[in-house]
């Protein structure tokens, strides 16, 4: 799905008018309808619901929605403007419905009603908030009310990151009209958005085609698992060599080494030190061990003959010894690689971002992208630098969170729509680097390697947290939905 910024989705809904043809009030009443389809499937009619209207395009929606609730039996109070401050097509629909102005609004006692649904401002907003609207996002934020925010929460800005003293409504649900925005991808929006629902409107197929964009929102569509050949063996299926562990901190090599095997790598070799050797062998059988010649720590690579994919870094630490190995190492290889964990640690201490090799998938968290390429004000600033990162250096960079961000040497980025924080557990981006590994040796393209491995590995983790809650899932939760998340997805 691509995602656009809010000036694109204005051209996109020009076109929609002219070429479909429809006109804007008919748009409208197609927005409404299918916010309406929503809502009758989700809140009970028996609900108390104030619907709080603006006086621009977001409004309009909101009326329009409002009149088809109440003919189907709502118990529905609108707040809207004076009828002279609004848009003609926000006019059109007032004329329909009975109306409060909105300085009754403000004196709402916060049990007056079950549900609110904000339709103020949406995702056109360019400064921040001020004056009666100010008031009425205040007021839908001290109410004690489920809320639900049409397309974006009032106060947010549509490409932009919340501010500590911008006023937003914090919805509990945010429909969003076609396409999420970009807002909607940021952390710092997180407690404004809430949870998310896509609401097709049916814009124009032409003017989306037509549009570019250098973001887009992975959906399982994307994602394609193809059958195994019938004459396939072990050989056939990509051998990974991962690099991993230390003295301590042997389960990441572990759960490196499963989550490759598990994903439908045919071979994994696992290079790691001494005192692991027992302990990998035990946990997993199926993984052949090449063992460090020292004992608690990685301080030579192996050679990587038959080796399709390499993946590097999970639990090796930051020793000197090490470090030294690892630089020596990456700026030799020309296999496809994943480096991930203490490896860019050893990158950043060493200052050595320009001996990643070209077109190697990168799969850092927040503090290890700023050891790596510096500190940002915000998830925006943030993102444009993993932007620049990536041309620069050639390389795919997965940063990781809930809305998992990749960027390719193309400076294109592609945002993920699977995980919870639920994986937000110890060895969960150990699995990740093994997933990526796993689908690069079995012939994936790095781009691909990197979006499915995301996608499949949170798929995976919202398997595990339906079955055991976001509270309790842990790192072999996720190797473990591994399976459901491919049986998922080939069926689809």
């Amino acid at each position: 799905m691509k995602l656009f910024t809010t000036a694109q989705i204005r051209e996109i809904d020009a076109y929609t008018i002219e070429h479909e043809p429809i006109i804007s009030i008919n748009l409208i009443e197609r927005v409404a309808d299918a916010l309406y389809n929503t809502i009758v499937e989700q809140i009970d009619c028996k609900k108390k619901i104030a619907i709080v209207a603006g006086k621009g395009n977001n409004g309009s929606d909101a009326i329009a929605l409002a009149i088809k609730l109440k003919k189907r039996g709502y118990d529905i109070t609108l707040y809207s403007f004076d009828p002279a401050k609004c848009k003609p097509e926000t006019n059109h629909f007032l004329k329909q419905i009975e109306t409060k102005l909105n300085d009754d609004f403000c004196h709402l006692h916060p049990k007056q009603f079950d549900v609110i649904i904000d339709g103020l401002l949406g995702s056109g907003l360019s400064k921040p908030v001020v004056g009666i609207e100010k008031e009425i996002i205040e007021t839908i934020n001290r109410s004690q009310s489920l809320i639900v925010s049409i397309d974006l929460p009032s106060g947010l800005y549509g490409d932009g990151i919340a501010k500590e003293n911008q006023t937003i409504v914090k919805a509990d649900y945010t429909y969003t009209l076609e396409f999420p925005k970009l807002a909607s991808m940021f952390p710092e929006n997180g407690k404004y958005i809430g949870e998310i629902k896509i609401i097709p409107i049916g814009l124009h197929p032409k003017a989306i085609e037509k549009i570019e964009t250098i973001y887009s929102f992975t959906q399982k569509e994307q994602i394609i698992i193809k059958r195994r050949e019938r004459f396939a063996h072990k050989g056939t299926c990509g051998h990974i060599l991962t690099i991993a562990g230390s003295l301590g901190k042997m389960g990441a090599a572990i759960l490196t080494s499963k989550a490759g095997l598990t994903i439908g790598a045919g071979l994994v070799t696992a290079h790691i030190p001494k005192c692991g050797t027992t302990i990998l062998q035990t946990a997993v059988p199926e993984v052949m061990v090449d063992i460090d010649d020292e004992e608690n720590l990685i301080c030579k690579i192996p050679s990587t003959d038959r080796i399709t994919s390499i993946c590097i870094g999970p639990g090796i630490g930051t020793n000197p010894i090490t470090q030294d190995a690892i630089i020596s190492f990456i700026s030799k290889t020309s296999i496809p690689i994943v480096i991930d964990a203490d490896a860019l640690n050893c990158i950043s201490l060493q200052n050595a971002i320009n001996e990643i090799p070209k077109n190697a998938i990168i799969t850092p968290h927040v503090k290890e992208f700023e050891r790596l390429f510096g500190m940002s004000n915000d998830s925006l600033s943030r993102l444009n630098t993993q932007i620049e990162y990536s041309k620069k250096l050639h390389i795919f960079i997965v940063l990781k969170g809930f809305r998992t961000s990749i960027t390719t040497p193309e400076g294109n980025v592609f945002f993920n729509s699977t995980g919870n924080p639920g994986m937000a557990t110890a060895g969960s981006g150990d699995v990740l680097t093994g997933i990526i590994a796993g689908l690069l040796a079995q012939g994936c393209t790095p781009q691909n390697a990197a979006v499915y491995g995301v996608y499949i590995h949170g798929l995976a983790g919202d398997f595990a947290a339906e079955e055991l809650t976001e509270y309790c899932v842990t790192a072999n939760d996720i190797i473990y939905n591994l399976p459901k998340a491919i049986k998922f997805l080939m069926a689809k």
